[in-house]
């Protein structure tokens, strides 16, 4: 690789740091990967959100988007297309506001002066999401169709979302014998021609009394196209999310259960396949907010206004694990939307998380360099055909402090990025490494969130491509970084996580997931046993280390998080990831708040729950399938008129613990124990 200095692209000379508070991915994205990310058309439509500050004055926020999409209209060549998420019209969800845009908007709010009002307000985040065929059609102002509901639910029902990929609705367990399908809307993401497929119960009914197996159900319906090159994920055995809403709300069609109205919601199929989860927050939004739209639409019809219950078994390793993120904030301001002033136990909507799979992975790494510099690598991949990441946290004490980095590829190459209150404004504040070809390969640049933390990420490119002579590829191997003070003031705590980057179960294998290595960090004993804790080292000073590898859109104080043990030993599981959030002013602020069973045992891994089609019953593990029965306990306690809190939680947890030996404050626990281990609130169709 040449070892020349480079902006981060030429061809514009732009560089989108200058929009305060953009999404830290927005120069990897939007400069040296445009084409690849826009698919080398610059018309092509890229989801973003406007999300202001708690604190902030929305009706000024308001006016300012207002003015700005306004002018925006009528500049040559930008593309913008607005969601209508209220009966009033509105576009917003109190401090967030969604959009569809074109390349050339962003560059126009980066330099033209007539959007300087926008592009200079400081309270506001702007995050950026993955293009995606279910939006490549899109025009006009999009609205959510209204639900069409010719049947009510039982006046006390409690409404069980689900945000997944490949959930198979017309499934029997999500059926009643005297009532038909218990789906009363369902969304599917995956349409190249529209914005989705909308489906209400009267289709869904209609389809399964017309189809002559459960097959041609979901080819009638659009769920399984045979035309569309994309992933299938209901054509497999498998589909994680008829599994997961199994667990959350499934029942046999003879219990005629009519008292657990579904709305469900599959994911695009190739923002899934992206494992990072990082363009993930819009689609999150979106189906949130439309599964809140549709379950008021109940209400105003006649059943009991009452909090609903999301589960989605979704996240991402990297981001600030201090519970102030984009999606900690979309759950929050959803929850305050769907209450409209009203009591958190009486309104509402209840969001269930899981805890996260990530505890062995070595893809955290906390430490401080007021004692000297601290040096470890970061293991990329042969054969990764996506990208690979780390993101580097600053304290958050507002202060002056300054970090520098210094990064080594594998052949050599080095490179020092310094950290500043005012990054954008320092020459320091990025590096670009090329080939030999002077193609660009990977990317280093600080951001200063909104928020007061600065944060530093390191991205390379795929490590293979089926087309080398075309796409840059970078180096595999060991890339060295050494961080050290750039002054005497960084007393605080550093922490750096490695974003995911794995491949998921019936998808291309594509990614490969990087991770640290130290010297220190201690894999397996004297005796050859795996090390699953930190606490049981007598002392360790590597600065890699397995704790605060929580879901790190599972950090805030508004939603509820499960963690996995196994039902038969009660041990946690090795992969159940825990805290302590970042900064830890408590350290069991921000845990999971129980362990559900993700493992029978050692021999019979995973739990069992409805397989793709009637009948079948497959296993699934991971805390993924924690969650959702997490779920079904607290749409059950607010069904027998419980108040549901995190406390409530808490206190049922460690009430109905079924393995009483286990203590929730000792040394391991208090970060990713929860308060509590908990047997599967629903009966089990087979014994294993």
């Amino acid at each position: 690789m040449a070892s020349e200095e480079s902006k981060p692209w030429n061809d514009d000379d732009l560089d989108l740091r200058r929009i305060i508070g953009m999404d830290s991915n927005a120069n990897w994205l939007l400069g040296i990967k445009r084409d690849e990310f826009l698919k080398g058309d610059a018309k092509t439509l890229v989801p973003c959100m406007f999300v202001m500050e708690p604190d902030a004055d929305l009706s000024h926020f308001h006016a300012t988007m207002k003015d700005a999409i306004e002018i925006a209209h009528n500049m040559d060549g930008v593309q913008l297309v607005e969601f209508e998420l209220g009966r009033d019209g509105s576009k917003s969800v109190g401090r967030i506001w969604p959009l569809l845009a074109n390349w050339r908007f962003f560059k126009e709010l980066c330099d033209n002066p007539d959007l300087s009002g926008l592009r200079d307000y400081r309270a506001k985040q702007v995050i950026l999401s993955s293009p995606s065929s279910l939006f490549s059609h899109a025009e006009g102002v999009l609205r959510f169709p209204d639900l069409n509901i010719s049947e009510l639910p039982d006046e006390n029902s409690v409404i069980i979302g689900c945000i997944d990929d490949g959930i198979a609705y017309a499934h029997e367990r999500f059926r009643s014998n005297q009532h038909g399908s218990r789906v009363f809307g369902a969304w599917d993401q995956h349409d190249r021609w529209s914005v989705g497929i909308f489906h209400d119960k009267n289709s869904i009914d209609a389809a399964i009394a017309g189809a002559s197996d459960e097959e041609q159900i979901y080819r009638v319906t659009g769920l399984i196209d045979y035309r569309d090159m994309n992933h299938k994920t209901a054509a497999w055995r498998r589909a994680h999310g008829t599994h997961v809403l199994d667990l959350a709300s499934g029942y046999p069609s003879g219990d005629d259960r009519n008292d657990r109205p579904l709305f469900a919601v599959n994911l695009p199929a190739d923002v899934i396949e992206d494992t990072s989860g990082s363009l993930l927050d819009i689609y999150l939004f979106l189906s949130s907010a439309y599964i809140v739209i549709a379950a008021r639409a109940l209400f105003d019809a006649g059943i009991k206004p009452r909090p609903i219950v999301i589960n989605a078994s979704v996240g991402y390793l990297a981001g600030a694990h201090d519970g102030q993120s984009f999606v900690d904030d979309i759950f929050s301001e959803i929850d305050l939307w769907m209450r409209d002033g009203a009591p958190e136990e009486e309104a509402g909507v209840k969001f269930v998380l899981p805890a996260g799979n990530e505890h062995q992975s070595r893809c955290h790494a906390n430490f401080s360099v007021s004692d000297g510099p601290v040096e470890f690598d970061w293991m990329v991949l042969p054969n990764d055909h996506t990208d690979s990441y780390f993101e580097v946290w600053l304290p958050d004490d507002g202060g002056n402090e300054r970090l520098r980095l210094t990064v080594t590829s594998p052949d050599g190459t080095a490179k020092t990025i310094s950290d500043v209150v005012n990054p954008w404004a320092n020459s320091d504040g990025f590096a670009v490494w090329k080939d030999t070809s002077g193609r660009d390969i990977a990317f280093a640049e600080t951001i200063w969130s909104v928020s007061g933390r600065a944060m530093l990420k390191v991205r390379v490119k795929p490590t293979d491509s089926f087309q080398p002579s075309v796409d840059a590829v970078a180096p595999s191997g060991r890339w060295h970084l050494r961080f050290e003070q750039a002054n005497n003031e960084m007393d605080g705590e550093i922490n750096v996580w490695v974003q995911r980057d794995d491949s998921v179960y019936g998808y291309p294998r594509r990614g490969r997931q990087s991770y640290f290595l130290h010297e220190d960090y201690i894999r397996y004993d004297r005796q050859g046993i795996e090390v699953r804790d930190d606490e049981t080292l007598a002392q360790s000073t590597c600065p890699v280390t397995r704790q605060s590898l929580l879901n790190a859109v599972a950090t805030g104080p508004s939603v509820y998080v499960s963690g996995g043990y196994v039902a038969r030993t009660c041990k946690i599981a090795r992969y159940s990831a825990g805290g302590p959030n970042v900064p830890p002013e408590d350290p069991a602020l921000r845990k999971p708040d129980v362990l559900m069973t993700s493992e029978d045992s050692l021999t019979l891994p995973g739990v069992l729950a409805a397989g793709s089609r009637s009948g079948s019953v497959v296993w699934m593990s991971g805390t993924s399938v924690a969650a959702p029965q997490l779920a079904r306990r607290i749409a059950d306690m607010i069904a027998a008129g419980a108040p549901v809190t995190r406390e409530t939680v808490k206190a049922g947890a460690l009430a109905d613990n079924v393995c009483p030996g286990e203590n929730p404050m000792d040394a391991v626990n208090v970060k990713r124990g929860g308060w509590g281990r908990l047997p599967r609130p629903d009966q089990m169709r087979v014994t294993r």
